[in-house]
């Protein structure tokens, strides 16, 4: 725990504040705080963005917002910010970590009315606790992280597979790419619950 609590002060000290936005408390995070702490722990490195960013960090941390794995609020007014602003964004950004939209998104919403323009972000403790079960995630084994299998799969067809015409072959490419190791049709028809 004290590693995620030595990346999370890190990551604090990442940022200069742009004119006119508050500073965040010890006692919160904010989710750029988040991310960055999360690639300073990832293992192995994931470094397919540039310099503090990861694609792979910021899809898991848009599919925890939305599954409520974590729950942001606003800095401003501590208005809870729910699950359909999260999906919302999943919605707009087919490409929108390669555009870095979402990137952008998470310093501040700057789209979903009441949130447009506030800060998210998370309390500590809770931010601490998910991050240290994300790297043990990430840790438990040499396999793909099983666990995520159907995860991966709504973030790449949120319609199911069948609405862009890809073969269960296809999609099992497609998984095990995002996760970074084999993943079988079988693994992945029973994460979904789809035997044959």
């Amino acid at each position: 725990m004290k590693r995620v609590t030595n990346a999370i002060d890190r990551a604090k000290g990442f940022w200069s504040l742009e004119e006119g936005e508050q500073p965040i408390p010890r006692d919160k995070v904010h989710l750029r705080e988040l991310v960055i702490a999360l690639n300073d722990l990832a293992e192995p490195k994931v470094d397919d963005l540039d310099q503090e960013h990861s694609l792979v960090i910021f899809e898991d941390v848009l599919s925890a917002l939305i599954e409520q794995q974590i729950i942001a609020e606003t800095l401003e007014d501590k208005a809870i910010i729910p699950k359909s602003i999260w999906m919302a964004e999943r919605a707009v950004r087919l490409d929108a970590f390669h555009s870095k939209f979402w990137a952008g998104e998470i310093n501040f919403l700057r789209h979903d009315k009441p949130f447009a323009g506030k800060t998210p972000v998370v309390p500590r403790h809770k931010a601490e606790a998910w991050i240290t079960a994300y790297v043990n995630s990430r840790r438990s084994s040499g396999r793909p992280r099983i666990l995520n299998v159907e995860q991966v799969y709504r973030t790449l067809y949120p319609d199911g597979h069948e609405a862009v015409g890809d073969s269960w072959k296809m999609v099992a490419r497609q998984v095990s790419e995002k996760l970074g190791g084999d993943v079988s049709v079988d693994t992945i028809r029973r994460r979904l619950g789809r035997r044959k």
